[in-house]
């Protein structure tokens, strides 16, 4: 999804991000690797894995992160366990997991179309002209 003129993405990691016995999750700046090191969005988001047999087991995560060139993401690497994430409880119903992701930006400094490299269309994907 796009705010600021930068996308963001949902990552996830289902065994772990370094961390084998729990679901990872993330939200991280598409493409961090072109923005200007003056760029800087303020925000508050949250996760919840949602317990379709129940709204109160629902697993609720919130936060406050600047994202910039140097931290473009933020999350839980401990979201929640396999073991309730796999149990029969709700969280996984027929193959389905169900994410709610909610993102209030804060604060924006800078303007990173102002400076976002021109890119080029070749064999059908936008590229920086150098490539």
């Amino acid at each position: 999804f796009l705010y600021g003129f930068a996308c963001r993405r949902l990552v996830a990691y289902p065994k772990g991000d370094y961390i084998t016995n729990h679901f990872s999750l993330f939200l991280a700046v598409a493409n961090s690797e072109i923005l200007p090191a003056w760029w800087r969005i303020h925000a508050k988001f949250s996760f919840t894995i949602v317990n379709q047999f129940s709204d109160k087991q629902s697993q609720l995560r919130e936060t406050l992160h600047w994202f910039d060139k140097k931290s473009p993401d933020w999350g839980w690497k401990e979201m929640i366990t396999l073991t309730e994430l796999n149990d029969r409880e709700g969280f996984l119903v027929n193959g389905k997991l169900i994410i709610v992701v909610k993102v209030d930006v804060l604060e924006v400094v800078g303007k990173f179309e102002e400076s976002s490299p021109v890119m080029e269309t070749v064999d059908g994907f936008q590229v920086l002209p150098s490539q």
